[in-house]
């Protein structure tokens, strides 16, 4: 779950009825701008791929591609759900924290390097990272 996303009160219920009565193995919430951090997966799943890819750039696409990722898995059953917000913030204050080692890159160029190295990886068969 990002740090930005509000979930409410029924993300528990959905989560639970995708997983047990829908028989789902995860569950991607997104409902517009800054809401695709918000996925629900089993554990052994996310604990085989390793988590999200720490070998790229602090921001941008690591929750799209580790659903990616999850989909790619023998059984997979990713279901998406429309559901929730983001806290609203400019792009400027995303990046605002982002170490001054990665040269004052803007999310956008970290957003378009990091969806490259990660499609050429998982093309590449390299689900497992880190």
């Amino acid at each position: 779950l990002d740090g930005d996303n509000l979930v409410g009160p029924d993300f528990v219920p959905i989560v639970r009825r995708c997983f047990e009565e829908e028989g789902h193995t995860a569950v991607h919430f997104e409902h517009g701008d800054g809401t695709t951090g918000r996925i629900a997966c089993r554990r052994e799943d996310f604990l085989h791929l390793r988590g999200y890819d720490e070998d790229a750039y602090p921001m941008g696409a690591q929750d799209i591609d580790l659903v990616q990722r999850l989909k790619l898995l023998p059984r997979a059953s990713v279901k998406k759900v429309q559901h929730g917000e983001a806290i609203p913030n400019t792009i400027e204050a995303k990046v605002a924290c982002c170490s001054p080692a990665f040269g004052g890159l803007r999310w956008g160029r970290m957003d378009r390097f990091n969806s490259e190295i990660f499609h050429w990886r998982r093309d590449a068969g390299q689900l497992v990272r880190n």
